[in-house]
Formats: C-alpha cells, sequence, structure tokens
C-alpha cells in the first residue's frame, strides 16, 4: 500500500477530554470536567508521511503524535488519546513520538503517558527519543528471540 492511499489520521477522541479542531491534523485539547487544567496542543500525522518513516519500522496505518503543554497534563492526556486512536483505526499497530533528545521533561511527559523509548535516532531536525504505545494485543506479543517459535 503506498502511503497516498492510506486514510488521514482518524478524528481524535479521548475520554474525559475535549478536542477541538485547529488546523490540518492539530487539535487543542481540554478536560471536560471543566476544571481549568491546562489545554494540550494536539497533532497528529501518518508516520509513512514523516522522515521520522526512516528512523523506525512502521505500518502503513501507524501514526505520530506530538503534544504541547503542561507535563502532567500531557501524561494524563495521552492514554485515553492512545486508546482512542487504536480504536478509532484498528489497523495502526502503533503512535510513535519523537521527542529531542535532550528535551527531558518532553521525554518524560511521553514516559508518563504510556510510551516506551524503543530507540534513539538522528532526524533532520536533530537526535529524537523514539517511544512507542501499542495496543496491549501488539504490546503483549514477546519480542525476545528466546520466546520465538523455532
Amino acid at each position: 500500500m503506498h502511503h497516498a492511499d492510506v486514510p488521514p489520521p482518524p478524528v481524535p477522541a479521548a475520554e474525559g477530554w475535549t478536542l477541538r479542531p485547529d488546523g490540518p491534523g492539530v487539535w487543542t485539547a481540554t478536560r471536560s470536567d471543566g476544571s481549568g487544567e491546562p489545554s494540550v496542543r494536539v497533532e497528529l500525522a501518518r508516520v509513512l508521511g514523516l522522515p521520522l518513516r526512516h528512523a523506525y519500522p512502521v505500518g502503513a496505518r501507524d501514526l505520530a503524535v506530538r503534544t504541547d503543554g503542561d507535563r502532567a497534563t500531557c501524561a494524563a492526556l495521552l492514554p485515553p488519546l492512545t486508546a482512542a486512536l487504536f480504536a478509532g483505526d484498528p489497523d495502526c499497530r502503533r503512535v510513535l513520538a519523537a521527542p529531542a533528545l535532550e528535551d527531558a521533561d518532553a521525554v518524560a511527559r511521553y514516559r508518563d503517558g504510556g510510551f516506551r523509548l524503543v530507540a534513539e535516532a538522528d532526524l533532520p531536525g536533530g537526535p529524537v527519543a523514539l517511544m512507542v504505545a501499542e495496543p496491549p494485543d501488539v504490546a503483549g506479543i514477546p519480542t525476545a528471540l528466546d520466546d520465538m517459535p523455532h
């Protein structure tokens, strides 16, 4: 499948959050309960349309997410957001984030939000930490060679 044949990312949803469109592929997320917590800017794109596709094995429907905002608020948004993204596109195998390697706060934001560090990569904008969230059925598959059938 050529990346031009892949549909755009699903309109994001996240239980407990309201996401308002802010332009193509960009939303502003706020808590639905009106708690007044800071808002989070969310950007979504298919990985195949980004330089990131050369840095990590990706599927045609995998997504890249970028969040900007308060660390704790972003970390609270990410689990329900990724769950909704997987539910909205069952063929998506992973959601990737690629914060700048030297941005410890951003790396912690994704880690606190359920992403795990899988690699470091040099991209045109500089070195990044490749972080991934996977649905439970993918994340539970063992990858150690000793666990593989022979």
